[in-house]
């Protein structure tokens, strides 16, 4: 990763003490990557304007009442927009802006661009004023991404096939996979293996020395080892011999273990 510094330049962003939205309030579209994202960020700032939205290219709905600009990624102005972030406000909000990148929430980019133009204006201080509602729609963004990492993490369920490859198979509400990998690498560092999520079309490959993303609209992944199947029904046989009947409590079960992930656990299959 590239050091970032110890000062801050004439290179970073310039913040307008007030931003005005622009008069004819145009959506700026990006190529749905980060840098992209960024980029639309650095726009904005440097016109010194609130756009009507900040939207990927594949998901941006066109409206008849704003033009719409596609802005084409540039990836010094990126870098200059996430040195600045960093550098005057710390690697902990850039952190946040990348978790509320991976969201699903349509308005994300609107709101980070909103939540950074009041970080540089009044200090680090706003974070903690969640009665503003712009630190509080970014806020309820961040921790909805960050929990449904933490479930994922939670759930997950690898599958051993040949070639001694492990495979899990996810379906989350936001684009998780990139911040599950560094998770599962340190702690699986000498065994090859692959998350994928067929939400999002995100595949997280690791290969024992570091792992990468891969773009797929589907994988086709090779049947189980004959020994993967029978570990299965040991750990299911192992969940049932230790249920106490008398303090069978579904409702807390599915608190505790949401439904929309029981598919994927191998505790909850009943054909095993």
């Amino acid at each position: 990763m590239i050091s970032l510094g110890s000062s801050v330049s004439g290179e970073t962003i310039a913040i307008a003490a007030a931003a005005k939205p622009s008069d004819e309030h145009p959506f700026l579209v990006y190529d749905s990557t980060f840098e992209g994202f960024l980029t639309c960020i650095f726009e904005a700032f440097s016109r010194h304007a609130v756009p009507a939205a900040i939207e990927p290219s594949a998901s941006c709905q066109l409206s008849l009442l704003h033009p719409v600009e596609e802005v084409p990624t540039d990836i010094e102005r990126a870098y200059r927009v996430r040195r600045g972030i960093s550098v005057k406000l710390g690697e902990d909000v850039y952190e946040s802006v990348r978790r509320v990148y991976l969201s699903d929430e349509q308005d994300k980019g609107i709101v980070s661009l909103r939540y950074l133009m009041l970080m540089f204006r009044s200090g680090r201080s706003a974070r903690s004023d969640l009665a503003n509602p712009t630190v509080a729609d970014f806020t309820r963004i961040d921790r909805a991404v960050s929990n449904e990492s933490h479930q994922n993490k939670q759930f997950l369920r690898f599958a051993r096939i040949p070639a001694g490859i492990y495979v899990a198979r996810i379906s989350p509400k936001a684009n998780v996979v990139p911040l599950m990998m560094d998770y599962f690498a340190a702690r699986f560092n000498t065994q090859p293996f692959m998350i994928y999520d067929g939400v999002h079309h995100m595949a997280g490959v690791f290969d024992t020395h570091r792992w990468r993303l891969v773009r797929a609209d589907e994988v086709d992944v090779p049947d189980e080892e004959d020994d993967e199947r029978e570990y299965q029904r040991m750990w299911k046989r192992f969940y049932d011999a230790i249920c106490n009947d008398e303090r069978y409590n579904p409702g807390l079960r599915r608190q505790l273990i949401p439904k929309r992930f029981w598919g994927q656990l191998s505790e909850m299959n009943p054909l095993l």
